[in-house]
């Protein structure tokens, strides 16, 4: 609807600032239904907000965005009407309409493949949560029969745990069937095109694992940057302090993955926006582990474990291991699909869902705390695991000023290693000059790295002492400026005139009479690219 208040140059803006808010208000109530401390929740709607994904998806695919925000409360609705149909609070309708208003906003929304990923999230955590519910459900009535006859307790045991299932699962499939229908609009078409698709069959599974991370990619999570970015057009040459920008390549020629840039990687920046910040990694591995700790039977520890195996899974298929055959020879229309790295999009809400429960952890390390948890019969999280974060994100801070320092002031005793690794790097010569200038563009990938180490290891630190308020303070802190740094400048700015401009072939295209339509062959006369 801004569009049709506000000019496109000023609504497109406006827009992305209201889907980023949305993402960020939208994590933050799923950590709160997940039962984070407000400033834990705070801390996952930052994360999620400021991931790689939606951050370059909102530079280039606008219907991306706006479909991928609701998948974090999509999954609170499901726990909330879970819930609420096992304990009969009377609010299960509420949340069921919530859910099915948030599916249809998220369905006109209008990217198919990001609505599809979101039913199968929704669905897989709906059947964990019902067989969570049903086996409580089961040991429940196996206690309360226990002193009734055998035939009769089975009897009891058998309607009750079933029972336990198919309440909340009609709801859920109400709130499903209602979402879709309210997005109906957008989703009949998508439907009948599907039917008649060209990527139907158009891939092998051989094909679509090709365009998945390869394995090189995994540096990504730690260095944005690392294989270039396509808005770089210029760095800072570390031996004189003056700019340089990037013309022509080590063959002399422009940089055919992307002009005057220096991306050189195999995969397409955009599509490769994995990054999520140091700091929410660390507090991601403290989640799983402070999860497992809540002991069997706590709600923690289901939550956690689902979001650690669907990380699990996500990295499966974002690096094209062959589990994505589950996914591509088990669900109907998915071989349209040939994006196994699209995952890198329930991975930002794993990492911050588990980072909030690590943020939380490290919260509940008070006296008080302490008490509560043992009374409920958990476990809280030990000091060693923390204390071991915290000396490899030092030791790794440290070790990388150092080398960075060392190879600055003695560059000429490693120029030769510099270059063998320069040119065992695919695609590198053919972005950069010389091994100098690929030496000048990494030392500023691995400088911000280095420091967010260390500032990771200080917050962590700060909050093994207690010192919540701070811990909190600096943790918000340190992921804005960490997401911030990793994504700064891909969102360029471009002059709204260009809107009022038309080119000359567009005016003669507008005057040609009758129907028709405009094609394009390639100059051998190829079959044209289909995406």
């Amino acid at each position: 609807w801004i569009f049709f208040i506000i000019a496109p140059a000023k609504a497109y803006g406006w827009y992305t600032v209201m889907q980023l808010w949305l993402a960020a208000a939208a994590m933050y109530f799923l950590g709160r239904i997940l039962g984070m401390q407000k400033g834990s929740a705070a801390l996952a709607g930052l994360i999620y907000q400021g991931s790689g994904f939606l951050l370059v998806s909102a530079a280039v695919f606008p219907m991306i965005i706006g479909a991928a925000v609701w998948l974090p409360l999509l999954l609170a609705c499901v726990e909330k009407v879970v819930v609420s149909a096992e304990k009969r609070t009377g609010k299960t309708l509420l949340w069921m309409v919530v859910g099915a208003f948030a599916l249809g906003m998220q369905t006109l929304a209008g990217h198919i493949e990001i609505t599809y990923y979101t039913l199968l999230i929704m669905a897989i955590y709906a059947l964990w949560r019902l067989a969570a519910t049903a086996r409580t459900a089961y040991q429940q009535q196996r206690k309360l029969g226990a002193d009734s006859e055998p035939a009769a307790a089975s009897s009891v045991t058998q309607r009750s745990w079933i029972w336990s299932v198919v309440r909340p699962g009609s709801w859920l499939l109400g709130l499903v069937g209602l979402g879709l229908m309210l997005g109906g609009v957008q989703l009949i078409p998508f439907y009948e095109v599907g039917q008649a698709n060209f990527r139907e069959g158009s891939a092998s599974f051989a094909e679509v694992r090709s365009w998945a991370f390869p394995p090189r990619r995994i540096v990504t999570l730690a260095l944005p940057n690392f294989f270039g970015n396509p808005a770089h057009h210029e760095t800072i040459d570390v031996f004189s302090g003056e700019t340089v920008r990037f013309e022509l390549n080590s063959y002399g020629e422009i940089n055919p993955q992307g002009a005057y840039s220096s991306n050189w990687g195999i995969k397409n920046y955009v599509e490769g926006g994995i990054y999520v910040g140091i700091l929410p990694l660390f507090l991601a591995v403290l989640g799983i582990v402070a999860g497992w700790r809540a002991g069997k039977g706590q709600r923690r520890r289901n939550h956690a474990l689902f979001f650690a195996f669907l990380g699990l899974f996500s990295l499966a298929f974002i690096f094209g291991t062959p589990l994505y055959a589950i996914l591509y020879y088990g669900l109907p229309f998915i071989n349209q699909l040939h994006t196994p790295f699209r995952w890198v999009w329930p991975l930002a809400v794993v990492v911050a869902v588990l980072a909030g429960f690590g943020a939380d952890a490290i919260l509940a390390r008070g006296q008080k705390e302490q008490k509560r948890a043992a009374s409920a019969g958990e476990r809280p999280l030990s000091g060693t695991l923390p204390r071991l974060l915290i000396l490899a994100a030092l030791l790794l801070g440290v070790a990388i000023l150092v080398s960075l320092f060392l190879t600055r002031q003695f560059f000429g005793a490693v120029e030769a290693q510099v270059g063998i690794i320069f040119e065992g790097m695919a695609l590198a010569p053919a972005a950069f000059s010389d091994a100098k200038a690929f030496y000048n563009y990494q030392f500023w990938q691995f400088l911000p790295l280095g420091f967010f180490l260390l500032g990771s290891a200080f917050v962590l630190w700060l909050g093994m002492r207690g010192s919540k308020k701070a811990f909190l303070f600096l943790a918000a802190l340190l992921i804005i400026v960490d997401l911030f740094w990793g994504n700064r400048g891909f969102s360029a700015a471009t002059d709204p005139a260009l809107l009022a401009y038309k080119p000359d072939l567009a005016g003669w295209l507008e005057t040609q009479p009758g129907q028709w339509r405009l094609t394009s062959f390639t100059p051998h006369g190829d079959k044209p690219f289909n995406a």
